[in-house]
């Protein structure tokens, strides 16, 4: 069956990734969006196999992610506001509505992940815990990592590409930063969900471009490496500039007013040279047996170009991405917004319990 090419080797570089974890950041930013990454291809792995009789049993874990496979779609139409609404209502009740409830992480003062991209993405799910939500997605990872061991074992196909050594960079923790919402969000629910949509773009671009530095994807052969980052990166290239697209639709006004008409060169590229293409790659995430799956696309389009995977990465990774992320930091400016001491949050604490009397 054609398809369980491009699974095997879905399968093998996931794996890969989620097994490294020699990097002092890997938890706080890279490894919620892998994960999602990883119960989407698992949950979409799954299905086929059932549905063609290569999976015999019940696959527990299937339920468990299927809530995560279908937060992949960050813009959610007109379900944006409602999503806003509880994602802002979920860290009331974890830290509270009168002290710091939001979490960020800095590069250099440079904005490159929240936690209000951990909400959106594992809320409403077995593995959301207020007191140990990190704890709990590494011990699940650990089942996910078995499921697609039995899988590998049942399918039982070669891999076809090299495997390159995961790369250990040396860099400086991320700085975590919290604020309270009312310094960082406005009056105007509109502009509040413009705001929470670019901070889950920061992380799916902060997230991509760490995996960049990690695979030794530089090499001029095809490897499972270059594969990976072609795999991943593409997904969210699309979803990005998809996202990007429906804010300037939707709120015209306040995209102006953000700035983001300074991204407007690279919508009109996107839309001119890349939205086909890269709808087509990120539409091949589904496996099916009737069609070309990603695997076998990528490699025709290396026989008639074999810069074709370099160059695209060159585009994403190089020209777009970094781009947009500085951006969006800018936007934010979270590292001009000032946290509040030990002192101001448990002033606040007291008048708050004391108007509970």
């Amino acid at each position: 069956m054609s398809y369980l090419k491009t699974i095997n080797h879905d399968l093998h570089g996931i794996k890969k990734l989620l097994l490294f974890n020699d990097d002092n950041n890997f938890n706080s930013v890279a490894v919620y969006s892998l994960f999602r990454d990883s119960c989407l291809m698992l949950y979409e792995i799954i299905n086929v196999l059932k549905s063609d009789g290569i999976l015999k049993e019940e696959i527990a874990i299937y339920k468990k992610i299927e809530p995560i496979r279908h937060k992949i779609k960050s813009s959610q139409g007109k379900s944006n506001r409602d999503i806003f609404n509880k994602i802002l209502d979920t860290h009331f009740n974890l830290f509270g509505d009168d002290i710091d409830n939001l979490g960020f992480y800095l590069d250099r003062g440079n904005l490159v992940g929240s936690t209000l991209y951990v909400t959106y993405v594992y809320d409403e799910t077995p593995f959301f815990n207020s007191k140990d939500t990190e704890g709990r997605i590494r011990d699940f990872s650990k089942e996910i990592g078995n499921n697609m061991a039995v899988i590998i074992d049942s399918i039982n196909q070669p891999v076809l590409l090299p495997s390159n050594k995961t790369l250990s960079i040396q860099q400086e923790d991320y700085e975590c930063k919290d604020v309270w919402h009312k310094r960082l969000f406005k009056e105007d629910l509109v502009t509040n969900v413009c705001l929470m949509r670019l901070l889950i773009i920061q992380n799916e671009i902060s997230s991509c471009l760490w995996i960049k530095k990690h695979l030794n994807h530089d090499k001029k052969e095809f490897s499972l490496d270059k594969y990976l980052l072609l795999r991943l990166s593409s997904i969210r290239f699309y979803q990005t500039m998809e996202n990007l697209i429906d804010i300037k639709d939707r709120a015209s006004q306040q995209y102006s007013a953000l700035t983001l008409n300074d991204l407007d060169e690279l919508l009109l590229i996107y839309k001119k040279n890349l939205q086909k293409e890269t709808k087509k790659l990120r539409n091949l995430l589904h496996y099916n047996n009737e069609q070309v799956n990603f695997f076998d696309y990528v490699e025709g389009k290396l026989e008639e170009n074999n810069k074709y995977a370099d160059n695209l990465l060159q585009v994403i990774l190089n020209d777009f991405f970094p781009i947009i992320q500085r951006k969006i930091s800018d936007v934010l400016n979270v590292s001009a917004i000032e946290s509040m001491s030990d002192w101001e949050k448990i002033m606040r604490r007291i008048k708050t319990k004391i108007k509970l009397i």
